[in-house]
Order: C-alpha cells, then structure tokens, then sequence
C-alpha cells in the first residue's frame, strides 16, 4: 500500500506540546540487555540542531571495510498476505458471502474501495507470540532451502506491516507510560517482545552468515493535544544480523528502519459496518481496545512521525540500536540500501546518494564490522544489494540506486505473481515496468558509442516451497488473512556480489 500521491510527502511528525519526549524514544530502553533484563525510564529530550538532510559527526568518520569474506549472497523471500482480510469473499458457485474471519470484529476499513478488518486478537500479547511463532517457522523453512556456505551471504526479506495487531497498529493509550511494562524484569509490551524475540531468533550459529529484513512493525501513539484525534504513527522495518552467541553478542548487529513516507493506503478508513458508506472516527460503544487506528491520510491528520527518530538517534544508539536513516549501510564491506515500500517509490536511498555527490559536507552512514558499528561516508560506488520491504509496491526502476551487477530484492505483502517484466507506455513515455511479489532483479550498465542505457535481467532461478507442509490456513493462526493465498519461501540460487 505504497502509492505517491498529492498528500503523500516527508511529514513532520507532532510532539506533545509540554514538551515531553514521545513514548517512541522509550522503544529501546527495555531491550539493553539482551535476554536478561530490561530498564525501563523517560529519556530526557535532546534537540539536534543538525537538520535532516545532512550529517555531521561527533567524531571524525572512520575508514570503509573495503573487503568481506563473503563472494555470493543469496535472497530467500519471504511471501505471505499482510493486507487487511476482505469483508465479502467469492464462492466456488460465483455467491459472495461474508468472510468468516471479519465476522467478530465490529470495526471495519476500505481499501481501494473495498470493505476489509484488520486481522489479529484482541490479546495484543498473544498476537505477537503467535506472529512471532509464525516468522520462526518462515526463517527455519528458509534454512532448510539455504545455502550453507560461510562466503554466502544469505538475505532474508519480510513484506511490510507483518506486525500490526488487530487494529492496524500497537497502540500505546494515554495512559501508558511507556511502550514497555516492564514487571521484574519481563518484558511485556507489545514492542519489546518483538525485538528481544527477533534477536534471540538470530543469535544462533546457523545464522551467523545471514542478515533479515522482519517486515514492519506500526505502532501509534495518542496525544492529549489540541483534539481527540491527535496522534503519531511510527512504521518502521527491524533489521538484524545473525550471529553465533557462543563466539559473540548482538552488539553491532541490530539496525531499525523508519519508514520516511506514508501513503493514503497504508491504513484501512474506518466505517461503521460494511453496509454503511458513513466514515466515523470511533464507534462510541466500542471499547478502547476494539478501536482501529485512524487513516491519518483520509482525515487530513498528518501525523506520521519522522522527526522523532531524528532527535532521538543518539539515545537509541546508547541502547545498542543502530538507526538507519538515509537508506544506506554497510556489512562487513558489503554496500546495501534498505527501503520501506513507498520510501523505494519516492527514490530516497538514491536521493541521498545523489544529494551527498552534491553536497560539501559528506553524509555518514553505518558500517558493521568486527563486532562493532563505525560510521563511514556512503561509498563513491552505488549499492551492491538493495532490500525493499513493501505492501502493494513493485520495483521501480528509476529509483534503483545500483552499482554494476548490483541486485535489488523486494517481498511484497500484497501480491503472489511470478516476477515479470515488460516494456509499456507510461506517462508520455516508454519505461520497463515489474511486476511480482517476490522480485529479484540485476541491473546492469551499458555505455557505447551510440547509446548509455541500463539492462535490467529478472532472477528465475529460484526454488519455491511452502513455509507449512500441514494446514497452512489453520497454521496462519488467526493473526492472517487466509482469503488470499499460502506463505510460501522463494530460495534463490546464490550469485556473485557485484564487484566494486
């Protein structure tokens, strides 16, 4: 769910007017140890007077790794349906019928048009064991297809929104304090089990030589300003490398990905019932617990937040985090881009590689090597992978930010098609368009005296398995739409890492 449009753009997110840091900046403070204990506190507001847009650094950058022991890398995508559940389902007869798993909800959202309800429980920590439970079965399915080779590095990719809960986010009430309950040492939010659970599924040694891409997490904060329905909306991608813990620690290796742009598609748009074309806020006699989270787009409430991660970037690194802010980072002198859906659309990572060619100052991006996280300026060479987490998005070439032979790979929450690619006309001019849910594609760069073009060449060497071998439906858990179609695992033949 991932179009530009007129209202779409780089929106400032709202503080609250006392001033008090917002509940995302506490995201973290539970999770310092990993697996141990969590601290819980407010984190005192610290105003970066650098403005978004540029870099300056504490310290003086540090030398790129310019060499990895990894040769290949291989993608292993990751396709299951994270869109809303559609209300009216179609019968083998041609009837349509009410889809069963709407049927206990009482608050619905259109998208594109159609009725849809979110899917998930109304116990939010059941919902994310069960969601959790659900991405390990994905990434040990994607071990059995995998190569097991140490020089290969192995790319695993979730699509967006893969954690949202029942009503389109985490909510956080005005009540709360943080994010985090953290009671004698267990972490109980919502976010907080997300993280530590993710990083307790990589810290073992068959993931050393892999990173993964956890799909989204939307969280939504309400604020006691101005009216009832003020509220921030944090999206953003987790993104881990592996790592044996009997030879090391999760230092270094845990980055988040905010999500820069949101689209009017990215939430359902509240209705009273299916059958009424009325949009409501909040249905009165629904619980706070039962209220879907507004379409910030629909009701001109434009509150998606991106300057909070800014003002926030140090503390989050204090707490072992690493945020990756203009799409750019390195692996152990490995070159990639990371993109959330329409952040890939409105062309960031290759804006900021464009901007910093430009610019005076050079911009500084995160590198991970030896354990431990430096930051480098972003290489003169372009991106030898890029990794596109989406919902209704597929590759656009004009925002690939490519070096030679480079590949991006893309999993999509809202589509099943094989990859493809064709030549068509599109706005007053002729452009390849993709098409896919899985996409994997190489680009590469040709210049002769006649004419300077790039070639794009569509990956199909891959094997694609189901991520159950029993009732994959009853196995979705209820947090899932079954009305689409089956997770599945797209293992891709391992290939040579663009040379740079």
């Amino acid at each position: 769910m991932c179009r530009l449009d007129e209202e779409s753009g780089l929106l400032g997110g709202r503080r609250r007017q006392d001033g008090t840091p917002s509940a995302i900046s506490q995201v973290l403070r539970a999770a310092v140890v990993g697996g141990i204990g969590f601290a819980v506190g407010i984190l005192v507001t610290k105003q970066d007077s650098t403005p978004i847009g540029t870099m300056s650094a504490l310290v003086p950058p540090a030398s790129p790794i310019t060499t990895s022991k990894y040769t290949k890398f291989q993608p292993l995508n990751f396709q299951i349906y994270t869109g809303g559940a559609p209300v009216k389902i179609s019968l083998e007869d041609g009837t349509n019928a009410t889809n069963s798993e709407c049927s206990d909800l009482s608050t619905f959202g259109s998208f594109n048009g159609v009725m849809h309800c979110y899917m998930g429980h109304k116990n939010n920590t059941r919902d994310v064991v069960d969601r959790l439970k659900i991405m390990e079965d994905a990434v040990e399915r994607a071990y059995e297809l995998s190569d097991k080779s140490a020089d290969t590095l192995k790319v695993f990719v979730a699509p967006e929104f893969f954690f949202r809960g029942r009503n389109g986010a985490y909510i956080l009430r005005r009540d709360q304090e943080t994010l985090f309950n953290d009671v004698d040492g267990e972490c109980r939010s919502e976010v907080c089990q997300i993280l530590m659970k993710l990083e307790n599924l990589v810290g073992n040694e068959k993931y050393e030589d892999w990173i993964f891409l956890f799909g989204t997490t939307v969280v939504s904060e309400s604020l006691q300003v101005e009216d009832t329905w003020d509220y921030l909306f944090y999206n953003f991608g987790i993104l881990f490398k592996g790592f044996d813990p009997d030879k090391t620690t999760h230092h270094g290796k845990r980055f988040l990905v905010p999500k820069r742009y949101v689209s009017n598609l990215d939430f359902l748009t509240p209705f009273r019932n299916v059958e009424d074309s009325t949009r409501e806020v909040y249905q009165s006699n629904v619980p706070d617990d039962e209220q879907a989270v507004l379409n910030p787009h629909n009701l001109k409430h434009k509150r998606y937040n991106r300057r909070i991660w800014h003002t926030y970037k140090e503390e989050i690194a204090n707490l072992g985090y690493t945020m990756i802010e203009y799409g750019w980072f390195m692996i152990e002198g490995i070159t990639l881009t990371v993109e959330i859906c329409l952040d890939h659309d409105a062309r960031t990572a290759l804006t900021a590689f464009l901007a910093d060619a430009a610019a005076r100052e050079s911009t500084l991006i995160p590198s991970y090597a030896n354990d431990k996280v430096d930051f480098v300026e972003i290489p003169k060479h372009q991106a030898q992978i890029s990794i596109v987490s989406s919902a209704d998005m597929q590759v656009s070439p004009t925002s690939l930010a490519l070096s030679n032979g480079g590949t991006i790979i893309l999993q999509d929450g809202m589509n099943q098609d094989e990859a493809n690619m064709t030549w068509e006309h599109e706005c007053f001019k002729y452009d390849w368009q993709f098409t896919g849910g899985s996409e994997v594609v190489q680009r590469n760069a040709s210049i002769t005296p006649t004419e300077v073009v790039f070639n794009y060449e569509v990956n199909r060497d891959y094997e694609k398995q189901s991520v159950y071998t029993a009732d994959w439906k009853k196995s979705l858990r209820g947090v899932f739409s079954t009305a689409k179609y089956e997770p599945m695992i797209s293992a891709y033949a391992p290939k040579l890492l663009a040379a740079v």
